[in-house]
């Protein structure tokens, strides 16, 4: 079964609704919540993790890397997988494709996933079709950009787009 992670937005508005929108996420059912590790002037994506740690407790909690991680990197994300119970992920990003590693970066030594970050369509038809094209091209699983609909979608990604009460409420 293809595995859904939600990447968060590099600017953080305020904690309250940062912590509601990881709820959210948590809650629909997503499989981990990812970070750039070099997100935007002004967020530490390792201060961000430790909230993370704090106020979630079953997702898993990814870091997402250009290039080879810094020494400051690793030390992070092995504290991560110790603070977290298990939960952090390390993922290598080159274009689109993701190498994903539990609990460390992934490398030679390391039992890599291919993931891919897609985006979540227009429909729900484009969001089942992006997700079939990812299982039917091998991967474990996909990274799509954090929006109040992921939630929807992640919740009811089997429904249809049904506006009868639209066409019942017009005549």
């Amino acid at each position: 079964m293809l595995r859904i992670g939600v990447k968060l937005a590099p600017g953080i508005t305020g904690f309250g609704e940062f912590a509601a929108d990881v709820s959210a996420i948590e809650a629909s059912g997503a499989h981990s919540i990812w970070l750039a590790a070099e997100p935007a002037p002004g967020v530490d994506a390792l201060m961000t993790l430790g909230a993370l740690t704090a106020i979630t407790r079953r997702v898993g909690l990814g870091l997402i890397a250009a290039t080879a991680p810094s020494r400051e990197l690793e030390r992070a994300l092995e504290a991560l997988q110790a603070m977290s119970g298990g939960r952090a992920l390390g993922a290598i990003q080159s274009g689109a494709r993701l190498r994903v590693a539990a609990g460390m970066w992934p490398g030679p030594a390391a039992e890599v996933e291919s993931w891919e970050e897609t985006d979540a369509g227009q429909s729900r038809a484009d969001w089942r079709q992006a997700l079939d094209r990812q299982e039917e091209a091998g991967r474990a699983g996909v990274i799509v950009a954090w929006s109040p609909r992921i939630v929807d979608l992640l919740r009811n990604s089997d429904l249809e787009d049904d506006r009868s009460d639209l066409q019942m409420s017009t005549g």
